[in-house]
């Protein structure tokens, strides 16, 4: 039996052809996905411990990676498949079509995957949130944060300011009984000139001991948005993106932390991917750090 497309004739066996290559292409895109995320944890912890016994390896690796990053980005993997489309009638022929096949297939289930976990993430119902008409939720923890009436997305926000007579200069606070592990966290800020702000999640934030999400507006080498560890001693960055904030407007902050792996997004989408397993589950805060901060809708999710 033959069937014809146009020009196009097929016969059973070829259309069986198509399948079990479709089938052979999933099979194989699936297997490569997996290993691509054991890898991608193994090779994480790897280069944080070697950039922890080393300065200059810490310098080198932190561009390295930024550089890295951009080619892991929705938007490239998007371009990926716009070329691929594009190239495929010239390589349809074995094996290079086999291999491009394979090469669609995992960019298409990575790029799917991640446009529909965002979106089934933006629908859950959130486990805490806060509009801040008041400070009844948070814990002081330093600092003198106060709710700001005339200023907000919408009105009000919380103000988090850099006190010239407090000797720490910053604004600390915990959300009061909530324990977060996996999940994400939403927020509205505004950076003034020269500033930056924290997001504290798994956190024992009055020892010092938490993973940071940070949105950085300040100009120079090293200022940039990413990821930051304390373990009581002092921050210790854990993957930083190449790109930093600008300031006097309004951002939308999205942290997801899911096992050892966390991601930061804005309004405009996805900016940096980080690995660390040292802290498990703990409070979630806010810390700003060199000029004042604004934010509003604070939103956690799990």
């Amino acid at each position: 039996m033959e069937i014809h497309i146009g020009a196009v004739k097929l016969s059973l066996n070829n259309i069986g052809d198509i399948l079990v290559g479709g089938l052979l292409t999933l099979f194989v895109a699936w297997i490569l996905v997996n290993i691509w995320k054991w890898v991608k944890s193994f090779f994480g912890r790897v280069i944080l411990r070697l950039s922890k016994r080393s300065l200059k390896l810490d310098k080198v690796i932190k561009p390295v990676l930024r550089f890295l990053s951009f080619f892991f980005s929705p938007l490239a993997k998007l371009a990926y498949l716009i070329l691929s489309g594009l190239a495929f009638p010239f390589l349809i022929i074995q094996p290079y079509g086999f291999v491009l096949s394979v090469f669609v297939g995992l960019v298409s289930w990575s790029l799917y995957s991640e446009v529909t976990r965002s979106r089934s993430e933006s629908l859950k119902e959130p486990i805490f949130s806060d509009p801040f008409e008041n400070l009844n939720l948070w814990e002081t923890i330093s600092g003198k944060p106060k709710i700001e009436k005339g200023f907000g997305q919408p009105l009000p926000s919380l103000f988090l300011p850099i006190l010239d007579n407090d000797a720490r200069k910053h604004t600390t606070v915990e959300i009061k009984d909530l324990l977060f592990t996996n999940g994400i966290i939403e927020l509205d800020v505004y950076l003034e000139q020269g500033s930056l702000v924290d997001v504290i999640f798994r956190g024992d934030i009055k020892a010092g001991k938490y993973y940071m999400a940070r949105f950085d507006s300040r100009a120079g080498s090293g200022n940039y948005d990413g990821f930051f560890r304390n373990d009581g001693n002092g921050f210790n960055s854990i993957g930083q993106s190449s790109s930093n904030t600008s300031p006097d407007c309004w951002h939308k902050m999205r942290v997801v932390a899911s096992g050892d792996n966390f991601q930061l997004y804005d309004e405009n989408g996805f900016i940096f991917s980080a690995t660390d397993d040292k802290y498990k589950k703990g409070a979630v805060g806010i810390f700003n750090e060199v000029a004042n901060v604004y934010v509003d809708n604070f939103l956690v999710k799990t």
